[in-house]
């Protein structure tokens, strides 16, 4: 066992013989989907959101990080979905937002350096990207492999098929008051950032006395009601399309230039994209595997059992 130091200041353990963790780093709505396919394909015990996959007969690893998955999920769902739908119940007041994040990391912490899920794709680990690189131990164990989409394609459909997502409040209303602003202001990559969007809030609360959050949907609002708040206001509507856009053309220059993927996934520019066929898992997976050998070919083991 090697020393760290958690999140909490506190120096804890973990295994120095921990496998490589995939981080699947594109928004959902992005080929997400076709992604966990892939890595499911490969072998490689896999989280999306509620979907899982692992070997018929799990190692205790893999079982404890598929089971603080679950926790993930149960924690992350009160701000989905609970706290979106029933906005002032007592559980929803902002007080409980910030040991509510505590535990959500918490749990990411246990996944990632658990050694037994390998590769974790889509929300709530896109909403937690910075915390998620910081906590990785060692830090070269981080695989990162993304999915993209044109930003102006993605924000009206994801807004509109996706409308419990929630995103940052205080940078949409910032967006949707400034739609000319460029998508690199710092401000912007606490769009979909969870633990930005909160320590802004924070930060203000203590700043501004105008500023007093009472409920979760004062910091973190769903989609649906940012088009419930537009109403049949199309201008309003068409602002709200338009900061997303601007928020997932931050969020995958992002991603580019910062985190250095060693493999990107776009559907919609594929050869298949322009027919009826289907891009196939096992065509992603070969794929993302020989770019992980390309730069990391020690890992051949990795894929032991993946048929090329």
């Amino acid at each position: 066992m090697a020393p760290f130091l958690a999140d909490n200041g506190v120096r804890a353990q973990y295994d120095a013989d921990l496998p490589p963790l995939v981080l699947a780093a594109g928004q959902g709505t992005t080929g997400t989907h076709a992604m966990f396919d892939a890595t499911c394909e490969l072998g490689l015990p896999s989280v999306h959101f509620r979907k899982q996959c692992a070997p018929r007969d799990p190692s205790p690893a893999t079982r404890r990080g598929i089971k603080a998955h679950l926790k993930l999920l149960e924690l992350f769902d009160r701000i989905r979905r609970t706290c979106q739908q029933s906005p002032q119940a007592d559980e929803c007041k902002f007080e409980h937002l910030p040991g509510l994040m505590h535990d959500m990391k918490r749990q990411v912490t246990k996944i990632v350096n658990g050694g037994g899920v390998l590769a974790v794709h889509d929300s709530p680990y896109t909403n937690l990207l910075r915390h998620l690189q910081r906590t990785v131990v060692p830090s070269d164990r981080l695989l990162i492999v993304t999915s993209e989409r044109n930003p102006s394609a993605w924000a009206e459909k994801r807004a509109m098929d996706h409308p419990m997502e929630f995103v940052c409040r205080e940078v949409f209303e910032h967006l949707m008051n400034r739609p000319t602003i460029r998508s690199d202001q710092p401000l912007v990559g606490a769009a979909f950032d969870m633990d930005e969007c909160l320590l802004r809030a924070l930060k203000r609360q203590k700043e501004e006395i105008s500023f007093s959050p009472s409920y979760f949907q004062d910091v973190f609002v769903s989609y649906q009601t940012l088009v419930e708040e537009a109403g049949a206001n199309e201008t309003a509507l068409q602002l709200l399309f338009r900061a997303n856009e601007i928020a997932v053309e931050h969020y995958q220059d992002h991603v580019r230039r910062h985190l250095l993927p060693i493999y990107t996934l776009n559907l919609w520019d594929r050869p298949s994209a322009q027919s009826s066929t289907r891009t196939d898992a096992s065509e992603i997976s070969k794929e993302v595997m020989s770019a992980v050998l390309e730069r990391r070919p020690t890992l051949a083991s990795l894929f032991a059992g993946f048929e090329r």
